[in-house]
């Protein structure tokens, strides 16, 4: 009964991205596990390259940029890998950001904080209960991710001998996330 005439909070932590105009000042960033059939056998398939067990997701917040990367563990070595392999490359847009904005997984603490320090880049670690206003477009993101390309190599397995696995997915969600990115496809 007590609620119905409390006050309303003068500060809700909800995030504003629209205030943010400067390309490459805040990003968000999220791991996403790729979903495998779990009855096929790793050890029985052909081995022509890594078996990719999660993505690196990555969004500009102010132009709405998109990339990702592939990685075969969520290690923080290997994610802070993936992060120089985005930032460095001349050929993409994004740079070193002034804030990273990702959650309190241990993928994010050890080798990449000490990367973003090198970089001088503040992280900021997003609290779980706030994670679906602070983290609006890296979820949008994720979801249309998962959607678009899982759903193309859920068909092209669909097709393969049983054991068999799609060595595709990168290719084609390069395409699809400069689809998303309203690039020229290649």
């Amino acid at each position: 009964m007590y609620q119905i005439f409390r006050l309303l909070p003068k500060h809700i932590p909800y995030a504003s991205y629209f205030k943010i105009t400067k390309p490459n000042t805040v990003h968000q960033c999220d791991l996403i596990e790729i979903p495998y059939d779990e009855n096929v056998d790793t050890n029985l398939l052909d081995n022509d390259g890594p078996i990719y067990y999660y993505a690196l997701l990555v969004i500009d917040c102010a132009t709405r940029y998109k990339d990702f990367i592939f990685l075969t563990s969520k290690s923080s070595e290997e994610v802070a890998e993936a992060f120089k392999s985005i930032y460095d490359n001349p050929d993409k847009p994004l740079n070193w950001p002034r804030k990273l904005q990702c959650d309190k997984g241990t993928k994010f603490m050890g080798y990449v904080t000490l990367l973003m320090d090198e970089h001088g880049v503040e992280i900021q670690r997003i609290i779980a209960r706030f994670r679906h206003t602070s983290f609006a477009m890296i979820d949008r993101y994720a979801g249309l991710f998962e959607y678009r390309v899982f759903k193309n190599q859920y068909s092209i397995e669909f097709l393969l001998p049983t054991g068999k696995r799609c060595r595709e997915c990168e290719r084609f969600a390069r395409k699809i996330v400069d689809n998303m990115n309203d690039s020229q496809l290649d």
